[in-house]
């Protein structure tokens, strides 16, 4: 008998550890579940969620476990059963048994270890273990689907440096009266918010509908021209009938190209062409002084000025590049190039100081003298030149000057909204088409070039492909019927350019699209476009500069809209605007 209490205590454990595994494996059930139907509804939602149920399960099959407790009589029968003592083990337990009862207890216990009484453990237990166990690989296996992408325009974006908003906050200084200037006030603070709103991140879909908002204003302060205004304009355009591309920037009221045709004017390398162009402003200024607009008549007249003013700067460069040496005369003469191709003077100045230093020491006290007055003349008419600016800075800008100031703020607008719009990585295209085989149809940029006009000669065979007769105009033969031979361009003509060789065989097909220019936001123009593709060299478009060179009859030509069809446009979309 004294074997029982380590008997009674071994199935006393045994219990409670079966008690563990069915409970655990009871709870272990809806817990996997649970958690395979969590992870089915809830794909992206931690997985560690699903652990939460196993933790449960196991807390509560320990707290059963430990609360376990059999009676030690129920321990006795449970005993008694298993070695088959018939009841022997229980009458000895109680007392009071006969010695032969109690010797049939002894011998049941003689030799009896506790893997003969321990109970079961594991009967059906372990399909719910099992089970869980499937459940929860399952729950991990599950595939996380990809996070969606959010909504259009719902991405935050931030702009440090807004330029554009910066110049518009800066237009009602210019408001030519007190309407306008509300107008642009308005169009000022909505900029000044949203550039303070920009600076801390705002939604893309916000900053373009803000943006939009900014430039509708800005849209809205613009003032159509009035009837009396457009036929001193249309005057001063036909006065200038000499000088097609001045008279297209006089009518289109662009101020840029206007200022940039005088200069490139000034360029030109004969006397007569250059008093030709000033001839033609003089006029124009004096047509639309007689229709009234006097403001268009002194603008003219100051861009005459410039004119003048640029002239005597190319002539005094070419009188310093005959007795300068080789080096700084063809650095002086790719100046003067440049000033009669783009009509930009910037360079000229300091090519003729740097020229001085190399040829004064050259000429003779007679060319000196010579040379010091045309120096002296220069100079003074770049000091008339800085005090009627300085004059003209002080008075309230004109419509025309006003005008310029709107379109440039209104393509500004336009170009961060396409900024905003693509993330901040869109800039404007640098206007140089792809190259080599595949890489589409080239598109030319308007030629800055010289504004050639006649009958000079490319050194070609026959007329000369592409541009012909003309020396860059559209006005020249070439540029639409040019016949003979396979002509080699590079011919100089009287703009002292060289025109390209251009292949005149295409099938070019027409086709009319908003060109962004300088100084306006758009204006139309027609591109006759290569139908089977280009792989050319891209250059400048025809009309002054060098063109596109190619072989198989591609290239590309652009010729302004007739203004009658322009104003059926205008019409048809409801305005100037």
């Amino acid at each position: 008998m004294d074997q029982l209490p380590h008997l009674l205590a071994s199935v006393q454990r045994a219990v409670r550890l079966r008690t563990f595994v069915r409970t655990f494996a009871t709870w272990a059930i809806p817990a996997g579940t649970a958690g395979v139907l969590l992870a089915l509804s809830q794909p992206r939602a931690p997985r560690g969620y699903v652990l939460v149920g196993v933790g449960i399960a196991l807390v509560a099959a320990l707290q059963r476990a430990a609360s376990r407790r059999e009676a030690p009589l129920d321990l006795v029968s449970y005993v008694d059963q298993r070695l088959g003592a018939e009841l022997a083990l229980v009458a000895a337990v109680e007392g009071g048994a006969h010695e032969r009862t109690r010797a049939s207890a002894r011998a049941a216990l003689a030799g009896k270890t506790a893997a003969d009484v321990r109970p079961n453990i594991w009967r059906g237990e372990w399909i719910g273990l099992l089970f869980c166990a499937a459940a929860l690989a399952a729950a991990f296996v599950v595939p996380v689907p990809a996070v969606p992408p959010p909504p259009p325009g719902t991405e935050s974006i931030t702009m440090t440096s807004t330029p554009a908003l910066t110049r518009v906050t800066e237009l009602p200084r210019a408001a030519r009266d007190e309407a306008q200037r509300a107008q642009l006030e308005r169009a000022a603070v909505e900029a000044e918010t949203l550039r303070a709103r920009l600076e801390q991140g705002m939604p893309r879909r916000e900053a373009l509908d803000a943006l939009g908002r900014v430039r509708e204003e800005v849209a809205r302060a613009r003032r159509a021209e009035t009837p009396e205004r457009r036929r001193a304009r249309d005057a001063a355009a036909e006065a200038l009938a000499a000088e097609p591309e001045l008279a297209r920037a006089v009518a289109e009221r662009d101020l840029e190209s206007l200022a940039r045709e005088a200069q490139r004017a000034a360029g030109r390398r004969e006397a007569a062409d250059r008093e030709r162009a000033r001839a033609a402003l003089t006029q124009a200024a004096d047509a639309a002084r007689a229709a009234g607009d006097d403001e268009l008549a002194d603008g003219l007249l100051r861009q005459r000025d410039t004119l003048d003013r640029r002239a005597q700067q190319a002539d005094l460069a070419r009188q310093l590049a005959e007795a300068m040496p080789e080096a700084q005369r063809a650095a002086l003469g790719r100046q003067l190039e440049r000033l009669a191709r783009d009509g930009d003077a910037e360079g000229l100045t300091q090519a003729m100081v740097d020229a001085m230093a190399e040829a004064w020491q050259r000429l003779t006290p007679e060319e000196r003298e010579r040379l010091g007055s045309a120096l002296a003349q220069a100079q003074e008419a770049e000091n008339n030149q800085a005090a009627a600016e300085a004059a003209a800075a002080a008075q309230p800008p004109t419509a025309d000057e006003l005008e310029q100031q709107l379109r440039d703020a209104l393509a500004a607008l336009d170009r961060m909204q396409q900024q905003a719009g693509a993330g901040g990585a869109a800039g404007e295209s640098s206007g140089s088409p792809a190259r080599g085989a595949g890489a589409g149809i080239p598109v030319a940029r308007q030629a800055a070039g010289g504004a050639g006009q006649g009958p000079g000669q490319g050194q070609g065979q026959g007329q000369g492909q592409g541009q012909g007769q003309g020396g860059g105009s559209h006005d020249g033969e070439g540029t639409r019927g040019g016949t003979g031979g396979p002509g080699r361009g590079g011919g100089a003509g009287v703009e002292g350019g060289e025109t390209d060789a251009l292949d005149a065989d295409a099938e070019l097909l027409g086709r009319v699209r908003p060109a962004r220019r300088a100084g306006a936001p758009s204006r139309s123009w027609v591109e006759w476009v290569d139908s089977r593709g280009s792989d050319a060299t891209a250059g400048e478009a025809i009309g002054g500069g060098p063109a596109v060179a190619g072989e198989g009859g591609q290239g590309v030509t652009r010729d302004p809209i007739p203004r009658e069809y322009q104003d059926h446009v205008r019409e048809f979309f409801g305005g100037d605007r």
